[in-house]
């Protein structure tokens, strides 16, 4: 059966990827009852990871929910809670429930399931694009957001960045000092799987290189640190509604990894790392083709738990997104990756 699934979802997404982009093609889904959706394509375990990448199940999960609400409404937010690592031999269900439903505003309630297991959670949120009613009589309102990071300033210009390749290939240069067995065929899997996601990078060096790292940065705490970088999903996306759930699933991409990071300790050196919830509020409508800023910090860290928060801008200073993560991060007192 869960060769027939693998069999089934990949001739499905050799079917698709033709006419959308790589993003649109990898989160798609098909309704296999009412409210109930199931993935199409064959989906994958990120290097180091322990199961089904978080992103996927953020944005599928949104996907779902969407599927249900309508294209009159736009995403708000996505509250969600990782419980299972899920894996890519059988399929995932999103079994979508309808909490509310107004003229302006509708909530979803979203269980992923897996073998009768549910393995990830979320309530999402969503807003008419054109508010009725008193509420779209109101006027003029606030309107204020945090500024971008500066180009730069606070983050290298995109040609001074690398990509994913270039990144991870200098990144795995390194390997030889932790991991002396490590090998030729590693090294290629874990260039390669990063070169095979739908989204696609731009580093700045000092990600994985400590060596490169500002020594004015040294003086200031973690909580005071911030790691930015550019990101955007690979192609163009033809679904306008898929820029939000393309965000979605960028929003988990080197997040909770970033604490070591932010810790002046090497990415990947977790002893013991996996995410406990993540939250994304939906701010403008910016399109997740084109490059845009991501800068994450950290706002507490205790007990192995840490919490960071994200902005994901567009690359003319929209605020995107406001990104929420809480997990556990454990470290050794020697760093090893």
């Amino acid at each position: 059966m869960a060769s027939l699934f693998r069999r089934l979802i990949t001739r499905s997404y050799s079917q698709t990827s033709s006419s959308v982009s790589q993003m649109e093609s990898y989160l798609a889904l098909h309704e296999v009852s009412k409210d109930c959706y199931q993935n199409s394509t064959q989906l994958k375990v990120p290097w180091n990871g322990r199961g089904v990448f978080g992103g996927t199940l953020v944005a599928q999960s949104l996907h779902a929910a969407h599927l249900t609400a309508g294209e009159k409404f736009r995403p708000l937010s996505i509250h969600s809670n990782f419980l299972v690592a899920a894996q890519t031999d059988t399929p995932l269900l999103y079994q979508v429930e309808r909490i509310r439903d107004s003229k302006n505003y509708c909530t979803r309630q979203v269980r992923t399931i897996q073998n009768g297991q549910v393995v990830f959670m979320a309530m999402v949120s969503f807003e008419a694009k054109t508010l009725e009613g008193s509420a779209g009589k109101a006027g003029p309102q606030f309107d204020d957001h945090r500024a971008p990071p500066v180009v730069g300033k606070d983050v290298p210009p995109l040609e001074e960045c690398f990509d994913e390749h270039k990144a991870f290939g200098n990144w795995i240069d390194q390997l030889s000092e932790y991991r002396p067995k490590a090998t030729l065929a590693t090294q290629d899997q874990i260039v390669a799987g990063y070169g095979d996601e739908p989204c696609t990078w731009k580093l700045p060096q000092d990600v994985f290189d400590l060596d490169h790292v500002d020594p004015k940065e040294y003086d200031l705490t973690p909580t005071e640190r911030a790691v930015t970088y550019w990101v955007k999903a690979r192609g163009t996306i033809q679904d306008a509604s898929f820029h939000q759930k393309a965000i979605a699933y960028i929003s988990d991409y080197f997040y909770l990894t970033l604490n070591m990071r932010l810790h002046m300790r090497p990415m990947f050196s977790t002893k013991f790392a996996v995410s406990l919830d993540h939250t994304v509020y939906f701010h403008e409508d910016v399109k997740a083709d084109d490059w845009m800023t991501f800068s994450i910090k950290l706002r507490s860290c205790e007990r192995g738990k840490a919490l960071l928060i994200g902005d994901l801008h567009s690359k003319d200073g929209k605020l995107a997104a406001t990104v929420i993560q809480q997990g556990m991060s454990m470290h050794s007192e020697k760093p090893k990756l």
